[in-house]
């Protein structure tokens, strides 16, 4: 589950450092009794987005803001096509001797030089808090597993297209190389996830 909030100050209205629910979030969930029955529902098949479950929270440092990703949700039926986009979260760390300030600083300030595939929205989140902290994640948003399929099909595969594309975006590779130097990179070996969504909440 991927709950994106406007910022730390309206999360904090509702979920708590420790990942209980505030007061107002539970004055929220009582004014709506239809929905708090489809998640009792949804507990008879799988547990649900909240205590005991592990979970992370992360801020956004930085995005890619020239990606040809359209804005939009990530799931919609009724959009024409419809949308059914790629989450994938890569897992980082930094090396030992490099500051969260040193990292932050460089990629706050050479994101711009990132040209993400067509189709793809690079961002990097900084870990806040939850009961699984996390140092840093790599978000990227894909517009659909097909697009996903014809850069890297598989684990450590790499299609012609994705070299083609590499060859021709030189100055992202010498700043993926700068990046290597401070943490890790995402994909393999670190640990990451890609997600195909299959549902979601646009209002």
């Amino acid at each position: 589950m991927l709950y994106q909030a406007p910022s730390q100050a309206e999360y904090d209205r509702f979920i708590t450092p420790t990942g209980a629910l505030t007061a107002e979030a539970i004055a929220f969930w009582q004014q709506r009794p239809e929905a708090c029955a489809v998640l009792e529902e949804w507990k008879n098949f799988a547990t649900y987005g909240e205590l005991p479950t592990l979970f992370s929270t992360f801020s956004l440092l930085a995005e890619n803001c020239h990606s040809s990703l359209p804005p939009g949700p990530n799931f919609q039926l009724d959009a024409q096509p419809a949308v059914a986009r790629v989450v994938g979260f890569h897992h980082l760390a930094l090396r030992a001797g490099v500051t969260a300030a040193d990292f932050d600083r460089f990629m706050i300030e050479n994101v711009a030089r990132i040209d993400d595939y067509p189709g793809w929205k690079f961002h990097m989140l900084k870990g806040t808090g939850g009961n699984r902290r996390e140092q840093y994640a790599v978000m990227l948003v894909l517009e659909s597993l097909d697009s996903l399929n014809s850069f890297h099909p598989a684990m450590n595969v790499s299609t012609e297209k994705s070299l083609t594309f590499v060859k021709n975006h030189q100055e992202s590779e010498r700043m993926y190389d700068e990046w290597r130097t401070m943490a890790s990179f995402s994909g393999a070996p670190q640990m990451y996830t890609d997600y195909l969504t299959i549902a979601g909440n646009v209002d």
